[in-house]
């Protein structure tokens, strides 16, 4: 995808505009990952990972899948520390049993602890209010986001042997308003508990595909007819997708996730955030935009205004017409189609 410059072109440079349809990351996600060490202070003595080298790993991988998505975010590894004295919490469950109040200790439980000691100032768990805190723990139960209503004290949880080098991504992917993309997938009609026979769930992304997590890309095609190949490989091989266990299997985001992602990383989740994305759609309806995904600004004009120095100017397909006088450093951006700017 391009953006297209005419060569009656009315945008005024005056400062620093910056012009990507390219993969250059220009705003991150920042990042803190935590062990929990054991009772005689140790990490995990083995596990996928359980050294600095392997956490920066997982993230490299996270930031190719978000490198090839065109939409200029990384995630920026802040730090890796120690969280020593708290031992009682390096075998829990990743997973955990979905109860936050049955004296069980799982990620809600643990949530609980970080933010009481993060609020009373001991801060023993070492969490940081500007970006996402992810805990390594002993386990062997993979992992999960603990986030709800309070989103400020929200946490990842991981286990020490989790394999697939996509999973920070597809937990970062939760914490970001993403659900699996077989979300709700409920049993057959006729009882059947086999779970490929399972109806399947929608994640309520309009570009993936109703999905099953038994399913092969056989099963998906199957039951999408008429699905090209293209938006069966973006199902199928999904980061939020539970197709696949071998790292590099799971690869993609589809243009509609990334804009639930971004929307998030706007709005509720902003402190993790170095800066903003502004949405411009030269066709966009509503009387009043906010530019965000669902309500863009129709001018290009009241995009770059909106946004501050350091931002993300995303434009959608069309032909921007409207005179923009650019004070500051922005970077415009079109990943859909192209975006020519001209004079009328």
């Amino acid at each position: 995808m391009k953006t297209a410059f005419n060569h009656q072109l009315c945008v005024t440079f005056l400062m620093w505009l910056t012009l990507f349809a390219s993969s250059e990351a220009q705003l991150q996600w920042r990042v803190s990952v935590k062990f929990i060490l054991d009772s005689s202070g140790n990490r995990p003595s083995a596990g996928s990972i359980n050294t600095d080298l392997k956490v920066q790993g997982y993230i490299d991988y996270g930031n190719e899948v978000l490198r090839n998505s065109g939409r200029g975010y990384q995630l920026q590894l802040v730090n890796i520390v120690d969280v020593e004295g708290q031992s009682a919490w390096f075998n829990i469950s990743a997973s955990g049993d979905g109860n936050d109040s049955d004296d069980q200790s799982d990620p809600g439980e643990l949530e609980d602890a970080v933010a009481d000691s993060f609020n009373n100032g001991t801060n023993r768990f070492q969490f940081r209010d500007n970006a996402i805190n992810i805990y390594i723990v002993g386990s062997s139960t993979q992992g999960s986001c603990a986030c709800g209503p309070n989103q400020d004290s929200d946490i990842i949880v991981l286990s020490q042997d989790i394999n697939p080098d996509w999973v920070i991504l597809h937990e970062i992917g939760h914490y970001v308003d993403l659900a699996h993309t077989h979300n709700g997938q409920q049993e057959s009609d006729d009882g059947t508990i086999a779970c490929v026979n399972l109806r399947p769930g929608d994640d309520g992304i309009n570009d993936t595909l109703p999905d099953n997590s038994c399913w092969t890309r056989s099963n998906l095609a199957a039951n999408n007819p008429g699905a090209t190949a293209k938006e069966l490989d973006e199902t199928f091989f999904n980061i939020m997708a539970k197709h696949g266990s071998t790292p590099g299997f799971r690869t993609t985001l589809t243009s509609d996730q990334l804009d639930v992602m971004t929307d998030a990383s706007n709005q509720g989740r902003s402190h993790m955030a170095s800066g903003r994305t502004v949405f411009v759609d030269e066709d966009a309806l509503g009387v009043f935009p906010t530019g965000n995904s669902g309500a863009p600004f129709k001018k290009l004009k009241n995009a770059i205004e909106d946004a501050g120095a350091g931002d993300i100017v995303l434009m959608r397909p069309g032909i921007y017409t409207d005179k923009s006088t650019i004070r500051k450093k922005v970077t415009l951006r079109a990943t859909r189609g192209n975006a020519i700017l001209r004079a009328n």
